[in-house]
């Protein structure tokens, strides 16, 4: 039945029974409004329901984002938290030209030793070429005489030492083969940008001890081997009589005098051939920081920009130790 028909069908039940005119035309109108197909009302409820939906996901997705938007740290500063002896702690002098180094003033890099260096830890030596990794891990480190430690590079947070003074260093190899040699070459800088930095190698001093008993040294004072200092005949106050680079674990094969023999103008070298005696392996030794008084006004290690010490054990990766801006003073 149509909708037309179906209120012509009210009007006439609604005459019969007597109802008024108006009363009739109430009862159309009541009706009409009343008789929607259903599928009309449907679709409008369905229409609401949608859009109240779409109005509490939105909500919802608001919240959310606002929530997490409050609840978000500040980002962690994670370069300040290193701990580990990396490439990253040290910097390639050598890529440096010389120019640049002499034009550099101490403390000109601020940023490059914003805080305390890294703490002296273990890395694996990657291996040249296509050989295979060695078995054994090789640590570079250097003394702390503010933090009384050891650590992978010295800056003006570590570092109170002043030109004259020596600074002890610690080579460890851990995981050595028992009655295996190491070839190594202990290179220092002695002259940068005409300046003197490193002048010459040394041992530890009699009230030296720290280093020694402090992780991750040997924990002990007499060494199982004592290398005497081979000799600089290009430097006369060397003060080398009776100094000894100190051995745990290992015996001294043999060793060459500081190569170039003649006066420094950039680095010298030592080679040192090892046999292992034990499964760790230590070597301590100092570093004398060239001295204006010996060299001159401005020549000596406070007026460098910055320098290095590296050693290179064969089969595995440089290491290199750095003495950034501000750890020397005059």
């Amino acid at each position: 039945m149509s909708k037309l028909s179906l209120l012509a069908l009210i009007a006439r039940r609604s005459e019969r029974a007597g109802a008024a005119p108006e009363d009739q035309q109430e009862v159309v109108q009541l009706a009409s409004s009343s008789e929607r197909p259903w599928l009309v009302r449907f679709s409008s409820q369905a229409a609401g329901a949608a859009r109240a939906l779409i109005w509490g996901v939105s909500l919802f997705v608001v919240g959310v984002s606002l929530l997490s938007s409050l609840s978000r740290s500040s980002p962690i500063d994670f370069a300040s938290s290193v701990r580990s002896i990396s490439p990253e702690t040290s910097m390639d002098l050598d890529a440096i030209p010389e120019e640049d180094l002499s034009t550099h003033q101490m403390g000109a890099t601020e940023s490059q030793s914003s805080g305390p260096a890294a703490n002296a830890s273990e890395t694996v030596a990657q291996p040249f070429g296509e050989a295979s990794a060695p078995a054994f891990r090789v640590l570079l480190a250097a003394w702390s005489n503010t933090t009384s430690g050891w650590v992978a590079a010295l800056d003006q947070e570590t570092s109170s030492y002043t030109e004259g003074d020596l600074v002890p260093f610690l080579l460890r190899i851990d995981d050595a083969e028992p009655g295996t040699t190491y070839d190594l070459e202990l290179t220092y800088r002695c002259v940068v940008a005409q300046r003197h930095a490193f002048d010459f190698v040394s041992s530890l001093k009699a009230d030296q001890q720290d280093p020694m008993l402090t992780a991750p040294g040997p924990g002990r004072t007499t060494p199982d081997s004592s290398l005497i200092v081979p000799d600089d005949a290009s430097i006369e106050f060397d003060g080398s009589d009776g100094a000894t680079i100190a051995a745990w674990g290992a015996t001294f094969r043999a060793a060459s005098e500081p190569e170039p023999q003649t006066d420094c103008t950039d680095a010298k070298t030592i080679n040192i051939s090892i046999v292992a005696r034990d499964s760790t392996i230590m070597l301590v030794w100092t570093g004398h920081l060239a001295s204006s008084e010996d060299w001159g006004e401005g020549n000596g290690a406070s007026a460098v920009f910055a320098f290095n010490l590296d050693v290179w054990v064969d089969g595995a990766a440089k290491q290199i130790l750095t003495l950034l801006p501000g750890s020397v003073a005059e």
